[in-house]
C-alpha cells in the first residue's frame, strides 16, 4: 500500500514539474515574440495580432476625402498570341501543406501571387516570408476571406483591407499592392476602397478550382486544354468555388488512336485529392501542354521570350541514338519480336518484312496494360492476356515501340513509369535478348495543332526520357523521330493516314529501313558497343 502511494506521489510530482516546463517555455515564446514584434500581442491561441491603428487611421483619411477618387487597377486575363497563363493562389492551408506547394511551383520554376488572409497570415507569419523569399508575390485576401464583398457595408471592407495591410506589414515590410476578394463580383465601389487602403491592383481571375477540381491527371488536362493563352486561374486552397467561380469542363476521352478506349491507371476509382495533388496535377497539366506559367506582373508582355524560350528543346532524344550502320541483310529481323500498340501493329499490315517475325502489338495498349497482364479480345471470340503472350516468345531482338495511347490520356511521368517496370520485366524474361526502344513518332502539323496531348513538342520532350531510360537499362534507342520528320519537325501528311498519327505503306517502308540502317554489333565475348 505505501509504495502504491508512492508511485502516486511522484507521478504527481512529474505531472508538475511538466507543466512547469511548459508555462517556462510559452513564456519565453512569449517574451521572444514581444522582442522581434514589440507591437505584437499573443493571446491565448497563440495568434500574433498586430496594431492596425495606423493603417485603418491613413485608410479612413482617404475614404473621407471628397477629391480621392482613386481605384485600384483591374488585372485581367486576355487573349493573348502566346499559350501563357498566370497562377493565383487565394487562401492559406497548414504550413506543411504550403511548404509543399511552394516546392512544387520551385520545382517547375514557377512564380505566383497568392491572396493571403490577414488572420492565418498572423498566425503564420513564417510561411508568408517564405513565400516573398521564393520571388512569389504576396496579396490581400482580407482578414478572413470574406465571401460577397458587394453585400458588406464600406466600413467592413475598409476595416478588413487595412487590417490585412498591417499584418502583411508587419511581417514583410511592405504593404500588398494586388488584392482580390473572395466570391464576389467586383464594381467600381470595391475598386475606390481598394485603393482607399494602398491597394494599387485588383486581380480579376478568368478561370478557378479548388481541391475537388480533379480526381486524376486526365481531368487536369481537360481543364487545362479549355484554358486559353493570357488566362489568370485561380486555385483556392482553403474554400469551396462559389457559384459564379465553377464552370465545367468537358475531359477529351478520345483515345489517340484508335476506336477502342485504351485502359489507364486513370480509370481506377481514386479518393478526394488533397490541395497539394490537385496542385501538382495541374503543373504537370500545364507543363505536359507545354503552357507557360509567367508571373502576374508579365502576363501582358507581347511578345514574352521567356515564353518561346521556357519550352525549347534542352536535350535531344538523338543524342542517345544507335548510330547509322550497314543496311543488315535478308534475314536480319528473323526471331524477332516487334512490342507496341497500332502503330507496331501497322508494319504486319503492309509487304514491309519479309523475315520471320513475330507481333506483341494491339490496339490502343500501354505500357500500364502489360505491366499488368492486361486481357484484351483479339478476336470476336479470343481473349489473351498480353503479358503472357510475350513470355511465349523466344526472340534474340526485340523492337519496342509505346506511347502514343498513354500521352493521349496520361501524364508523362505515370507513362516513364510503366515503361520503365516493362523494360525490367523484359530484361528478366529475355536476359540474352538485343532490346531496342523506339521513340515516338511524330504527329502531323494538324494534330498537333489541334490535339493539345499530343503535340510534337511534347513528344520531343518525353523522347528524351524514354532515350534516357532505354540507356539506363542497358537497351539501345533508335530516334524514329527524326527518322520520320519532315523540315517543320512534323509527320508529312504523304506518309501519314487520314488520323494523322499512324503511317501508311510509304510511311512504314522508311521506318523499316531505317531500323535496318540502325543496328547494334558486339564481337563475340566483347560488351555491346556503338
Amino acid at each position: 500500500m505505501k509504495n502504491k502511494k508512492k508511485w502516486k506521489a511522484a507521478i504527481l510530482i512529474l505531472l508538475l514539474l511538466l507543466l512547469v516546463i511548459g508555462i517556462a517555455v510559452a513564456m519565453y515564446i512569449s517574451a521572444k515574440v514581444r522582442k522581434v514584434h514589440p507591437d505584437v500581442s499573443v493571446n491565448s491561441r497563440d495568434r500574433i495580432v498586430y496594431d492596425a491603428e495606423e493603417e485603418l487611421e491613413e485608410t479612413y483619411a482617404k475614404y473621407h476625402d471628397p477629391e480621392d477618387t482613386q481605384k485600384a487597377e483591374t488585372v485581367a486575363g486576355y487573349k493573348a498570341s502566346q499559350h501563357k497563363v498566370a497562377l493565383v493562389f487565394c487562401g492559406m492551408s497548414t504550413p506543411t501543406e504550403m511548404t509543399r506547394i511552394l516546392d512544387l511551383l520551385d520545382d517547375y520554376e514557377i512564380k505566383a501571387a497568392f491572396i493571403c488572409d490577414g488572420m492565418t497570415a498572423a498566425e503564420d507569419p513564417d510561411t508568408i516570408r517564405d513565400i516573398i523569399g521564393r520571388g512569389n508575390i504576396v496579396g490581400n485576401y482580407g482578414m478572413s476571406g470574406e465571401t460577397h464583398w458587394e453585400a458588406m457595408e464600406d466600413e467592413e471592407i475598409l476595416t478588413s483591407l487595412a487590417q490585412t495591410q498591417a499584418v502583411m506589414k508587419r511581417i514583410t515590410g511592405n504593404t500588398p499592392q494586388y488584392m482580390l476578394a473572395n466570391a464576389t463580383v467586383v464594381d467600381d465601389r470595391i475598386l475606390h476602397l481598394a485603393a482607399c487602403a494602398g491597394l494599387d491592383k485588383y486581380i480579376s481571375a478568368t478561370k478557378f478550382i479548388n481541391d475537388s477540381s480533379f480526381q486524376d491527371f486526365n481531368e487536369a488536362l481537360g481543364f487545362v486544354e479549355k484554358v486559353e493563352g493570357g488566362s489568370i486561374i485561380c486555385v483556392k486552397i482553403d474554400g469551396n468555388l462559389d457559384e459564379i467561380e465553377f464552370e465545367p469542363y468537358e475531359v477529351d476521352e478520345k483515345p489517340a488512336e484508335d476506336k477502342q478506349a485504351s485502359v489507364s491507371v486513370n480509370d481506377l476509382p481514386t479518393a478526394k485529392p488533397e490541395i497539394t495533388e490537385t496542385v501538382e496535377l495541374l503543373l504537370e497539366a500545364l507543363d505536359t501542354t507545354e503552357t507557360a506559367v509567367v508571373p502576374l506582373d508579365r502576363l501582358d508582355t507581347e511578345p514574352d521570350m521567356e515564353v518561346a524560350r521556357r519550352f525549347e528543346d534542352r536535350e535531344d532524344a538523338a543524342d542517345y541514338e544507335v548510330p547509322v550502320s550497314a543496311k543488315a541483310g535478308e534475314g536480319y529481323f528473323d526471331d524477332t519480336l516487334f512490342i507496341g500498340d497500332s502503330l507496331t501493329l501497322a508494319l504486319s499490315y503492309y509487304p514491309v518484312i519479309e523475315d520471320k517475325v513475330e507481333f506483341c502489338a494491339y490496339k490502343s495498349i500501354t505500357p500500364m496494360q502489360f505491366v499488368n497482364n492486361t486481357k484484351i479480345e483479339v478476336s470476336d471470340d479470343e481473349e489473351v492476356a498480353i503479358w503472357d503472350e510475350v513470355c511465349k516468345k523466344k526472340p534474340e531482338k526485340i523492337y519496342i515501340l509505346l506511347g502514343t495511347n498513354a500521352l493521349a490520356s496520361g501524364s508523362n511521368s505515370s507513362f516513364i513509369l510503366y515503361y520503365d517496370r516493362l523494360l525490367e520485366m523484359l530484361k528478366e524474361q529475355f536476359p540474352d535478348a538485343v532490346i531496342y526502344i523506339e521513340g515516338i513518332p511524330p504527329v502531323t502539323s494538324k494534330v498537333s495543332t489541334e490535339r493539345i496531348t499530343l503535340t510534337n513538342g511534347r513528344i520531343r520532350k518525353i523522347n528524351v526520357e524514354i532515350a534516357k531510360m532505354a540507356a539506363e537499362r542497358g537497351c539501345f534507342y533508335i530516334d524514329l523521330y527524326s527518322a520520320l520528320a519532315d523540315k517543320d519537325n512534323c509527320l508529312p501528311n504523304d506518309i501519314a493516314q487520314e488520323d494523322g498519327i499512324h503511317m501508311n505503306e510509304e510511311g512504314c517502308r522508311r521506318w523499316i529501313d531505317y531500323l535496318l540502317c540502325h543496328t547494334a554489333e558486339r564481337a563475340k565475348g566483347e560488351s555491346w558497343n556503338f
